[in-house]
């Protein structure tokens, strides 16, 4: 009974301390702590505290530009979800995170659920729904949510249908932002320009949703003429209110890829970086992009030792290194380094992973006579 005790009181002091994180809003400690409460005694898991962390952790791993986290924030949904499977407030949500990261179908089951609940939520939930039945190619028309949607959101879905087959044939009261995408569709770019822009002249007017697809378009039409900074701010612009189109990302990714490669075309080394940096953030799995990035760190790296700043040259290829994969040529570079800064173990090795990186060709540019591979041998060995 004793020890029964003394796991009781932990858990108590657990449930408290738990509940001190999530009022300082740092949900993951708080959820941690919970959890251990759960695996510690589960007839004490404050399941309704736990559910609430996971969804708030959630919706800043989405939503927050500075945090986010897209697949961490749909697991936690997901979570929530599990913990109280009976609040509809959770699956609505989560039914929005998947739509908004191109997960349709799976929306679709989650908006299903909500509208079977009942109640608030199932009002709510009926105009995604119909949007995401369109986006799959089914008649919203055909399904009981029509009958909960107002005129205003049947007569919107009846506009957006005119989208799923060319030509687009609009009516004369279709929304400009419709009429603006039509024109664009059709290369009448100027008559999309003029649209879009009377639309941001009027933003006070305009839904949140909208000035994002407005801005992504508009960075669209300024790629088309090849003037890639006003893409990047429009793009940004629409980045940073929310918008995840798939779409936008890699064309944030192409974009400061190409600012990148201007830049170091133009000697400006360092801008070279940080271009390639922030589209590393849109397209991580780039080789090219990585081989640009060791490139950029590489002649950072040599800058630094010609001006006797052996530090600053060996972060340099130390970051090129983890870009490119390793070289020979960069395996001799942080040999020097380590030397330099008289980390003789650290350098032998350097030495030993040049040597069974050296080129095996004689024409190769970095080629190395046998005399040199026998120097590298006695360094390797000291």
């Amino acid at each position: 009974m004793a020890k029964r005790s003394r796991k009781r009181q932990s858990s108590t002091a657990l449930l408290r301390n738990g509940l001190r994180y999530f009022k300082k809003g740092n949900y993951s400690q708080a959820i941690e702590t919970w959890e251990r409460v759960a695996q510690q005694t589960p007839d004490m898991t404050p399941t309704s505290a736990l559910a609430q962390a996971y969804f708030r952790r959630g919706l800043k791993r989405l939503y927050d530009q500075e945090s986010a986290h897209p697949q961490g924030g749909l697991s936690d949904l997901r979570r929530a979800v599990e913990l109280r499977a009976d609040d509809p407030c959770y699956t609505y949500h989560l039914g929005l995170a998947l739509h908004r990261q191109g997960e349709v179908d799976q929306a679709i089951r989650a908006y299903r659920a909500v509208r079977q609940n009942g109640g608030e939520f199932a009002d709510r939930v009926a105009y995604p729904l119909a949007v995401a039945l369109l986006q799959c190619g089914e008649d919203p028309t055909d399904d009981s949510v029509w009958s909960a949607l107002t005129e205003e959101e049947r007569a919107m879905l009846s506009q957006v249908g005119t989208f799923r087959r060319r030509p687009y044939t609009l009516s004369p009261d279709a929304p400009l932002l419709w009429r603006g995408l039509a024109a664009l569709d059709v290369g009448e770019h100027e008559e999309a320009l003029s649209a879009f822009n009377r639309i941001l002249e009027n933003e006070d007017s305009t839904n949140p949703m909208e000035q994002r697809l407005i801005h992504y378009y508009l960075g669209v039409l300024a790629a088309q003429r090849e003037d890639w900074d006003t893409a990047r701010h429009e793009w940004n612009t629409a980045h940073a209110a929310g918008l995840t189109l798939p779409r936008l990302t890699e064309n944030l990714g192409e974009a400061y890829h190409r600012l990148a490669e201007e830049r170091l075309m133009d000697g400006d080394v360092e801008g070279a970086l940080a271009a390639a940096q922030e589209a590393r953030r849109h397209k991580p799995d780039s080789n090219s992009l990585q081989e640009l990035i060791s490139q950029t760190n590489q002649r950072l790296a040599y800058q630094a030792a010609s001006a006797g700043r052996w530090d600053v040259a060996h972060e340099h290829w130390e970051k090129a290194d983890a870009a490119e994969g390793g070289s020979f040529r960069l395996a001799y570079n942080l040999a020097l380094a380590h030397e330099k800064a008289e980390e003789f173990v650290a350098a032998a090795e350097k030495w030993r992973e040049a040597l069974r990186r050296r080129p095996r060709s004689d024409d190769h540019p970095d080629a190395i006579d046998d005399e040199q591979v026998a120097m590298l041998w006695r360094r390797a060995a000291e």
